[in-house]
């Protein structure tokens, strides 16, 4: 039971990107400086270029990266993750490689975050000296700017990834008529078609490649599939082996479907001695394994696990229940899907649930806040609903009144709200804001300041909620 109340233009300089092989991408949800205080230091969000020796006179490197929940993530302000790791050894080696310009003193390494798809626009304008991240083929298109992307020989391999419910993959027959998710059909659209052409040739099922929305991430799928809530995904084989551990069921099977993409490095042309230096610095970090580290026992502590909402005895709750959900949905202006999911996630949709804290029912209300709603016995599957989606619109209008939200964003602030308290959600709008994020938005948005503000349990909450209504969808597309 959760509690209830509860610019500048592009520079006409050009960009070179310089993708090395094992180079992890690196996102994250606010800044973070590893070392001590800089010379010089420039105030976020403000824009600065200058050379190579003015960024060591200054000792402070801006990278730029986006939020993965994988590499970086940012929970009551405490930094975790990969890109902590990896930032630590930037600072340090850049003020061994350059102790004599540098005078002893250390240098710093600022993550800047930026939000999803802007990765190169801080580059652009100054608002970073490197970018980081899968720049090249997950890049949107630059059509039009001044950017030259130069892309180095090797990838990341993308293999496909499966759980309890799926066999495991060994050859391309195994994949006949398989349903497999991913986060970027275009990256494998190529891949898949002449794998069909196989297969169709051979008289056998083609495969399908599900296009998944686009508020999950590979995170997500990859815990669906560990709760064989989808069958299989395609994933970087490095994102799989490192969520191996912390996700028992999958299967990393070895079957590779293609190189994948690259990822790496994007310095301004005019920064040419920096990128040759985070190119020696990426060679040194693959060879003594530093790329192999990750935060496991840290990170396990943030999953919340799923359950497999697709079994007989939940599927026929919530067949028996759908139309209620339909119903008072409707009446407040809430995602039908997203409120059975909500259900699904207090109590998997069982109304002779009690909480030790005195919560009643599917909805986990206090009996207090039934009366309070005047729809009828809490105690009865109908009310029980019905007084759960007053409550969660009660919210909504008392807290965020001049609010643009879309029917799915209306309901996903609500659960937000029903986790964390409403007056708390409805804060982080207006930083969110001021961090280039859509405070109309959650997922992608304001939860990250959600996290980075009052924790991370916020985040996970309401991303499982999502990934049961995800689940629902595809469960329903496939019974029509």
């Amino acid at each position: 039971m959760r509690t209830q109340h509860n610019n500048r233009q592009h520079s006409s300089r050009s960009l070179t990107i310089r993708l090395k092989a094992m180079l992890l991408p690196l996102l994250t949800a606010c800044t973070l400086l590893v070392g001590s205080t800089a010379s010089g230091q420039v105030p976020s969000g403000q824009s600065w270029e200058g050379s190579y020796q003015e960024l060591l006179n200054r000792r402070l490197i801006r990278v730029a990266v986006e939020y993965d929940r994988t590499l970086y993530f940012n929970d009551h302000g405490l930094s975790y993750g990969l890109a902590v790791d990896i930032a630590h050894e930037l600072a340090s080696w850049m003020g061994q490689r350059h102790a004599v310009e540098l005078m002893g003193f250390p240098v710093l390494v600022q993550l800047v975050p930026m939000p999803r798809g802007r990765l190169l626009e801080a580059l652009e304008q100054g608002h970073a000296d490197i970018a980081l991240g899968y720049i090249g083929a997950g890049s949107p298109d630059r059509a039009g700017t001044d950017l030259t992307i130069r892309i180095a020989a090797t990838t990341v391999e993308e293999r496909i990834v499966t759980g309890p419910t799926a066999h495991t993959i060994v050859d391309a027959d195994d994949l006949v008529g398989m349903r497999i998710h991913t986060t970027q059909p275009a990256r494998f659209y190529t891949h898949i078609q002449t794998l069909n052409q196989k297969l169709i040739s051979a008289g056998k099922k083609p495969i399908v490649l599900v296009e998944s929305p686009k508020a999950l991430d590979e995170e997500d799928l990859l815990q669906m599939v560990n709760a064989g809530l989808v069958d299989a995904m395609i994933v970087s084989d490095w994102k799989a082996r490192l969520w191996h551990g912390l996700l028992p069921n999958l299967i990393l099977n070895n079957f590779q479907l293609s190189d994948g993409g690259a990822v790496g490095w994007a310095v301004r042309n005019s920064d040419q001695l920096l990128g040759n230096d985070l190119d020696a610095f990426t060679q040194e970090l693959v060879a003594t394994g530093g790329m192999d580290r990750f935060r496991q026992t840290t990170y396990k502590k943030k999953v919340r696990s799923l359950k497999n909402l697709t079994n007989k005895s939940d599927w026929l709750r919530f067949e028996s229940l759908w139309p209620t959900f339909r119903e008072y949905a409707k009446q407040y202006n809430l995602d039908p899907l997203l409120l059975a999911a909500l259900g699904y996630q207090e109590t998997a949709l069982n109304q002779s649930l009690r909480s030790p804290s005195g919560a009643i029912g599917i909805m986990q209300l206090m009996p207090s806040t039934g009366v309070s709603m005047g729809v009828g016995h809490i105690e009865l599957a109908q009310a029980n609903i019905h007084a759960g989606a007053k409550y969660l619109d009660s919210l909504l209008k008392q807290n965020f009144p001049d609010a643009a939200f879309t029917s799915l964003n209306r309901t996903l602030f609500a659960i937000a709200s029903y986790n964390a308290g409403p007056a708390a959600i409805a804060r982080l709008r207006a930083p969110a804001a001021a961090q280039g994020f859509d405070p109309d938005v959650w997922l992608g948005n304001v939860e990250i300041v959600a996290a980075q503000k009052i924790g991370v349990e916020v985040m996970t909450y309401v991303r499982n909620v999502y990934k049961y209504y995800v689940t629902y969808q595809l469960k329903l597309e496939l019974l029509q």
